[in-house]
């Protein structure tokens, strides 16, 4: 067993798969980044908060078909993996992208009829016509995404990366294209990103397909695993199902479409603005970004080796690594962010720019969620996350009342409160059951005092010169200096990272 697991999750399968995990997701960065910079500056403001309710729509149908499909095959692929039984595991990844393509077409389809009432309640009915097309963008878009994230339990980033790499490329391209042209409007927006998503999915199969074709142990395994394991399956993805629907209405969809029914166009689009942005950053952050990694190594390594210690150093490790990160925007926005955001979105989104602010300040606490979810995930105790995730949905009901009193600021606040009780509820129940683990409070006190420092140092710049650019290059450089002379890392996380850069392992154990 220990041999599988070091063939498939060992130390140079990991520093192979980081090359392509992190050549894909720069290019994936980049491209992100283009895309938003030509939608903010071109599209008009009425036709910008359209876009902003049709991605939450499409936001929220992902999560309604996650029917537990998707927790299954994320918590027993790498562990079949990891064991050798490679057999089952092609079988349950077959098996279920049938059955989560069947439960997406079906809703897709369903969906068309009810156009008109989503059209009315979310207010774009001048652009219905166009919501039926949508909906195939977002066909395409959750089926690649979805398909990605069960390579990386397999660690092929190199499919997964380069496929969605390629095809933001193609959407971005495009974009840019239509802009200079000058003729850019919401239907080619919509063109754009269905030639850029049909063509991730594409290449992520043929990549899919090439893997497995060229496994030469495809076969090797226990073909009765699913019968004798069936039960513990379904009730896993059962309790997967209820997770993600108890979440329904908390995050960054939900949020759109309360404000695209209660608030102005232009608070919509200012919303847009910040949550996309948002999602950048949600989405590149080790939390989110490095889960594709993190998951699989954690769950693989709790099955061979059952050490939850493990999983939750590692978990902390992530978490300290998203602070780090985290806190250099959130500095630079409180020292220049209204100008800042003028300059990015040419003079039209400046009043997004506290509010973004905002937003990252709850993205760390959403961080401690994703991890502490792991680590419910890798104990089967789902039970404990199902209830603080229907509190974390039903803050929504705090923001309703105040939304016509502070606007879009009531949902930051509602995300904080929900989010921040939930985690303690789990952090408890955790402990309680003998699952407790450690947080060095001293190493999170050294970002909190590099980034204060960094923010004096910005502050003075921006008040002498008024230059966002040097005031940004002088917050960046005086936070990445003092990061480099004391990081906040522990003496065994130096020598991980010193050995990932330099390409060998630190010692056998890490195999």
């Amino acid at each position: 067993m220990q041999s599988d697991y070091r063939k498939h999750y060992g130390w140079n399968v990991i520093r192979r798969s980081l090359v392509h995990f992190a050549l894909g997701k720069t290019f994936r960065i980049l491209s992100s980044l283009t895309i938003f910079f030509v939608l903010a500056r071109v599209l008009p403001l009425d036709e910008y908060a359209t876009y902003v309710s049709f991605q939450a729509v499409i936001a929220i149908v992902g999560i309604i078909t996650a029917i537990g499909i998707q927790k299954v095959l994320f918590r027993y692929l790498p562990e079949l993996r990891a064991t050798g039984n490679n057999l089952a595991a092609y079988r349950l990844l077959f098996g279920g992208m049938l059955v989560r393509t069947l439960v997406v077409s079906l809703l897709f389809v369903a969906l068309i009829p009810l156009t008109p009432t989503i059209a009315r309640t979310f207010n774009f009915e001048d652009w219905i016509w166009l919501f039926p097309w949508y909906l195939l963008v977002g066909y395409l878009r959750l089926s690649a995404l979805w398909l990605s994230q069960c390579l990386e339990s397999f660690l092929w980033q190199k499919e997964s990366q380069y496929s969605l790499a390629l095809g933001g490329a193609v959407a971005a391209l495009l974009l840019v294209g239509f802009a200079v042209l000058g003729v850019l409007d919401l239907p080619l927006v919509v063109v754009s990103e269905a030639a850029g998503e049909a063509t991730s999915l594409t290449v992520m199969l043929i990549g899919w397909l090439r893997k497995w074709r060229g496994d030469k142990q495809r076969g090797v395994g226990d073909p009765g695993w699913w019968r004798a394991n069936r039960s513990r399956a379904l009730r896993y993805g059962a309790w997967g199902f209820l997770l993600s629907q108890s979440a329904l209405f908390y995050g960054s969809a939900p949020n759109r479409l309360a404000a695209a029914h209660f608030l102005s166009t232009a608070d919509v689009a200012m919303l847009g603005v910040a949550d996309n942005l948002l999602n950048l950053v949600r989405r590149f952050l080790p939390t989110r970004m490095l889960m594709s990694m993190v998951r699989p190594l954690a769950m693989a390594r709790f099955a061979a080796e059952g050490d939850f210690r493990a999983v939750a150093a590692l978990s902390e490790f992530v978490y300290r690594i998203n602070v780090t990160l985290l806190t250099l925007p959130i500095v630079v926005l409180a020292v220049e962010g209204p100008t800042l955001m003028d300059w990015v979105t040419g003079g039209k989104y400046g009043n997004a720019a506290y509010l973004l602010m905002a937003f990252l300040i709850v993205l760390i606490s959403e961080g401690t969620r994703n991890l502490v979810e792991l680590m419910v995930q890798a104990l089967e105790k789902n039970p404990i996350f199902f209830w603080t995730n229907v509190i974390q949905s039903a803050s929504l009901l705090i923001a309703l009342p105040l939304l016509p009193i502070l606007g879009v600021w009531s949902l930051v606040i509602a995300n904080f409160l929900g989010t921040v009780v939930a985690n303690t509820i789990v952090i408890v129940r955790l402990r309680r059951e003998g699952y407790g683990y450690d947080v060095n409070l001293k190493l999170f006190a050294w970002i909190v005092v590099h980034g204060a420092t960094a923010g004096v140092a910005g502050w003075w710049v921006w008040k002498t010169t008024t230059s966002v650019i040097l005031t940004t290059l002088v917050i960046t450089v005086t936070y990445g200096l003092l990061l480099l002379v004391k990081p906040p890392l522990l003496d065994r996380e130096k020598e991980i990272v010193a050995a990932l850069l330099r390409g060998r392992s630190v010692n056998k154990k890490n195999n």
